[in-house]
């Protein structure tokens, strides 16, 4: 297949610059290893000036796309092909952080949230968890956006777990999810699940959100271990999101905590 660097139009040019250069490694044109034309030569081809040129190589820099070697030149490395490396590129020329990065953080830090949320929470904290489940099954009959509750219930948990530094990971976490590429990918995911957003549709986010809140309800808060892991001796696909596992006689207990799929 041929492959051709061509000029760029004139609204977002390091993205279509970022766009022409992920195409050619994709069909071949520069595959790993291989080394990129100077960046005169490639602002010439695409038309712009070498500062456009130079800030998409620092986001497929900082992707792992693009491995720049002073005094040497600029080379593809082998991640180049990688789906996770191009999102996270263009989240770079956005200011912003990739989903899929966002959603390898949410992975590692809510099942302990949770965890500890269902040792230490408080009636008001259960309360705020059940208002919020309400609100979002009521947006989701009415077809509308759940967004933003969606995101409050997961800080709400976060806040029950009494643990200033994990609250205060979660707050950044909150901040990166009110971002437009993360929102963007978001109600995509969720037109292509729920066409037409039908109310009808019985999405998974409050289902696990009310077997989250479920689980966390009148169950022994001293079963819950503070690192969010699964009790010894539970068989299974381990317990609901926020539940506390019975205690085993003689033994450790810890939480079965697993948070709602990160992915909405």
């Amino acid at each position: 297949m041929s492959f051709e660097l061509r000029a760029v139009g004139r609204s977002k040019l390091s993205d279509g610059i970022v766009d022409q250069i992920l195409e050619g490694i994709r069909t071949g044109a520069f595959g790993p290893g291989t080394v990129l034309p100077p960046e005169r030569s490639l602002a010439e081809r695409f038309g712009v000036s070498r500062g456009s040129v130079r800030e998409a190589i620092r986001s497929l820099e900082y992707a792992g796309i693009l491995d720049v070697r002073t005094g040497s030149g600029t080379y593809v490395t082998e991640s180049g092909l990688s789906k996770a490396a191009a999102l996270r590129a263009h989240a770079a020329l956005l200011g912003e952080h990739s989903p899929l990065d966002l959603v390898v953080a949410r992975r590692a830090i809510e099942p302990v949230c949770a965890g500890l949320a269902a040792a230490n929470r408080s009636a008001s904290d259960l309360d705020l968890l059940r208002r919020l489940l309400e609100e979002q099954e009521s947006l989701l009959r009415r077809g509308e956006e759940t967004a933003e509750v969606d995101l409050t219930f997961h800080v709400a948990v976060a806040t029950a777990c009494r643990n200033p530094v994990l609250m205060l990971l979660y707050d950044r976490i909150a901040e990166i999810m009110r971002q437009d590429i993360w929102l963007d990918l978001r109600r995509g995911s969720r037109v292509r699940r729920h066409p037409g957003a039908l109310p009808e549709a019985a999405p998974r986010d409050a289902r696990s959100h009310r077997a989250r809140r479920r689980g966390s309800r009148g169950q022994d808060r001293a079963s819950a271990h503070p690192d969010g892991r699964r009790a010894p001796g539970r068989r299974g696909r381990g317990t609901p999101v926020g539940a506390r596992p019975q205690e085993q006689p003689g033994r450790g207990t810890s939480a079965g905590a697993r948070p709602s799929g990160a992915r909405r």
